[in-house]
């Protein structure tokens, strides 16, 4: 594996959607447990790996590292497990076509490889489930669950461009270029939504209210932004825009992405988080047949 450089124009060719992308999301935690803070997500170098061109990306949710390519109108993603890439964004699909969830680091038999500073997460396409087998309870291994896309459509951009959009029966959306903008689960910004986290791994966290998109842009252009009443209210700061340049109020009214909104209520000596209509203690469980 080897660094390589390449002209601006080299990596628009081989990163089409990718390269210069770049995405502020904002983590929104409950005060006394942590403090909020806007996050942002960008290649940080391209890489060679069995001959191939890769750009490397560091994720906030799973922490990881992966690696990503372009071929054929689809963003792939290595796996050490596999020795090959798999699909993680498809800008081909169609209505009724399926896209698998992707896992990462569910199994510690295959090695991570490392590239410079970079550990590069184990990507898998199965996970393991305990089923009962002649009295007895096993477990097995076994694909990931797919997502089907139920409707293919357009929305226009800050740019001023059309690009496709795509909506599964998951209550997932994904756009192209911005990659995934919302989710039924509390990682709605997050670019890596498909690669999820092993069960025994998601440990409920105090105060976390959830992630969302700021802003998005690509080679210094803004293609996304929640407006600057919504910042201000979050306290969410934009870091998509190249050092010095302005982050300007803008106008998305073509975008109808959800943002949380959050309430906190004390009763009985408890604190819960009212979130988009669903009620949460401070551990950020679930908590049903509340009446406040």
């Amino acid at each position: 594996m080897s660094l390589q450089l390449f002209s601006q124009t080299d990596i628009e060719k081989l990163f089409p959607t990718l390269a210069g992308l770049q995405r502020t999301t904002f983590l929104n935690w409950i005060v006394d447990c942590q403090d909020s803070y806007s996050t942002l997500t960008m290649p940080t170098e391209t890489v060679e790996l069995n001959g191939k061109q890769y750009l490397v990306f560091e994720t906030s949710t799973p922490k990881a590292t992966v690696l990503l390519r372009e071929e054929d109108n689809k963003v792939l993603i290595y796996s050490s497990a596999y020795e090959k890439d798999l699909v993680f964004y498809d800008w081909t699909l169609k209505e009724g076509d399926y896209l698998s969830y992707l896992m990462a680091d569910v199994d510690t038999l295959f090695p991570r490889i490392t590239v410079g500073e970079y550990k590069i997460s184990v990507i898998v396409d199965w996970h393991y489930v305990k089923v009962e087998e002649n009295g007895e309870l096993i477990t097995k291994k076994e694909p990931l669950e797919k997502k089907k896309v139920t409707k293919v459509s357009t929305i226009t951009l800050l740019d001023g461009n059309e690009y496709k959009m795509w909506e599964f029966d998951s209550q997932d959306i994904y756009i192209e270029t911005l990659g995934w903008i919302s989710s039924k689960d509390s990682r709605s910004g997050d670019y890596f939504r498909l690669i999820e986290e092993p069960e025994d791994r998601q440990i409920e966290t105090c105060g976390y209210l959830g992630e969302f998109l700021v802003c998005v842009s690509r080679n210094g252009q803004m293609l996304y932004s929640i407006d600057e009443e919504e910042k201000q209210r979050f306290g969410a700061a934009c870091k998509c825009l190249s050092a010095g340049a302005e982050d300007p109020e803008t106008n998305i009214e073509t975008i109808t992405t959800p943002t949380p909104t959050t309430q906190k209520i004390i009763q009985d000596g408890q604190l819960y988080i009212i979130r988009d209509g669903k009620t949460y203690n401070v551990m950020g469980v679930e908590v049903e047949n509340m009446n406040f």
